[in-house]
């Protein structure tokens, strides 16, 4: 019953995400949660078949309840988890970018001055001499429409690329 209950959770979030026009929502999120708890299920149960061999099929109406409420539960956590991120989370998109900035700057002066007093002249110069130089080099990309917003890679995008 708890398999049935998760794998039935997963498959809506995954109509849902499927159908989604944003990942505002985060739906990538619930996906993960539920296939996972599903599969974890999928296991328990192989391994409760082999150890009960027929007498997995003829479950008591109390273990049914107990498996019943457990499933629930679970799905239940797994929303209270969705809403507790949506909460945290940024939910104005998920436009990711990367910047590599590379800076090279150098500045040289170099200068002199000269001051005397022959008898009644005064004499004072300044000579000098100023270098600077600068490189940049700078990369962008960004992209949107992620498959899923919680794993921010450029690869796993489906939007337009804007790269620089």
């Amino acid at each position: 019953m708890t398999l049935l209950i998760t794998v039935f959770a997963a498959v809506i979030v995954t109509v849902l995400w499927y159908n989604r026009k944003d990942d505002n929502m985060r739906l990538g999120i619930l996906l993960f949660m539920y296939w996972g708890a599903s599969i974890m299920w999928f296991v328990d149960a192989i391994f409760e078949y082999v150890e009960l061999k027929e007498a997995y099929f003829t479950p008591a109406l109390e273990d049914m309840i107990n498996d019943a409420f457990l499933g629930v539960s679970v799905v239940a956590l797994g929303m209270f988890i969705w809403l507790v991120i949506l909460l945290i989370k940024d939910p104005s998109g998920n436009k990711f970018s990367e910047t590599n900035t590379w800076r090279r700057y150098l500045a040289t002066n170099i200068y002199t001055e000269y001051e005397n007093t022959f008898g009644k002249h005064y004499v004072k110069g300044m000579v000098g001499w100023n270098y600077e130089t600068s490189q940049n080099k700078e990369v962008y990309a960004a992209n949107t429409d992620f498959l899923t917003s919680d794993i921010e890679n450029l690869n796993l995008t489906l939007g337009t690329d804007n790269k620089s």
